[in-house]
């Protein structure tokens, strides 16, 4: 079941994450599919609402929130943030501690998503910060090969 800082993920109610942190409440509870709020906050973003749901992937993260939660596909946040084009999320996570080599079941690396999705602006944050251009997923492609 969803927890309310879940669902307020979800929905970007910064207010609520606010009042819900300072009353105690963890970021670090899991879902039934072991998601975190920070992992919802960045997968259910509307576009009406990236600054906002940028602003909840920070505070989220401020409270020490776990980084690097994946789904089933092992897909972390960073994975995600790169998929949906999210550059302020991929800032937020590469400054606490995201691993930005993180593979998914594919072999697939955030930079491979960028690269997979079209998704420069992710890929050049991703590049500015090291990532490693030399990983190769199981289909034997690095993410400039993914990219052409």
């Amino acid at each position: 079941a969803l927890t309310p800082l879940h669902k307020s993920a979800i929905y970007s109610r910064k207010e609520a994450i606010v009042t819900l942190l300072e009353l105690g409440a963890s970021p670090n509870v899991y879902d039934e599919k072991t998601l975190t709020p920070l992992y919802h906050s960045i997968l259910n973003k509307q576009i009406e609402s990236n600054v906002d749901s940028s602003y909840c992937c920070l505070l989220l993260l401020q409270d020490h929130s776990i980084v690097d939660c994946h789904d089933d596909s092992l897909s972390t946040e960073l994975h995600q943030a790169c998929r949906l084009g999210l550059v302020q999320h991929v800032e937020h996570l590469l400054f606490y501690r995201a691993d930005m080599n993180a593979m998914n079941i594919g072999g697939n690396t955030p930079l491979h998503i960028c690269a997979a999705t079209n998704q420069e602006a992710c890929a050049r944050v991703l590049l500015f910060r090291g990532a490693d251009t030399n990983i190769v997923n199981k289909s034997n492609q690095t993410p400039y090969e993914l990219a052409l």
